[in-house]
């Protein structure tokens, strides 16, 4: 134990000193680091229309389940890659992406209720945050049109998609600084740690 102690003693002060240089490096970088726009767009899903009947309704019972069940496919959109690659295009927005299962994130979307449903994504800039906006609302009229013509002529559906709203996306310096500092002290023990064992197995 007392030499341990002596161990920890001796790369304690060179830990530190590197912890500070780390955090000090990064309020300096942070403030120089791109900064992403997160935008996010409402979607509401109006209760499907339907042709006059002389049947009873159930109050639009069944109007609303249609509306909540069209809705879950509205988000399964989302997690297209065709989709999604199809917005980007829209939006003539670079694509950048390492696989189809990442494309599947890029929107985080949302079932906030049966009518309602929210998207969220970043961006470079403001002009792509609001590109991407117009491109989500075009696909999804697109889409829900396609639908309308090749499904039941007694159901049609529409999709009210609001502007974007974009926001900066502001990082704390130093709350960043403190984070580096913190885990190159706990990396830098264990370090040292783990090379004074293996030097008692030798």
């Amino acid at each position: 134990m007392t030499q341990f102690n002596e161990i920890i003693r001796k790369w304690t002060k060179t830990i530190i000193i590197t912890a500070i240089i780390a955090m000090i490096a990064t309020i300096i970088i942070v403030p120089r680091m791109s900064k992403e726009q997160s935008a996010s767009v409402d979607i509401t899903i109006p209760v499907p229309v339907r042709p006059a009947t002389e049947n009873y309704e159930y109050d639009g019972y069944y109007a609303l389940q249609a509306a909540d069940l069209f809705t879950s496919t509205l988000v399964s959109w989302f997690r297209s890659p065709d989709f999604v690659a199809r917005i980007y295009a829209k939006a003539n927005v670079p694509l950048v992406v390492g696989s189809m299962r990442k494309m599947e994130k890029i929107f985080l979307v949302k079932k906030v209720s049966g009518q309602f449903v929210t998207v969220s994504y970043s961006a470079s800039n403001e002009k792509q945050a609001i590109d991407l906006g117009s491109a989500i609302s075009d696909s999804l009229k697109e889409r829900v049109e396609q639908m309308n013509n090749q499904g039941s002529s007694s159901l049609r559906f529409s999709v009210l998609v609001g502007k974007p709203l974009v926001v900066l996306e502001q990082r704390n310096k130093f709350i960043d600084a403190l984070i580096v500092g913190i885990i190159v002290l706990v990396f830098g023990l264990n370090i040292v740690i783990i090379a004074d064992a293996l030097k008692i197995k030798r």
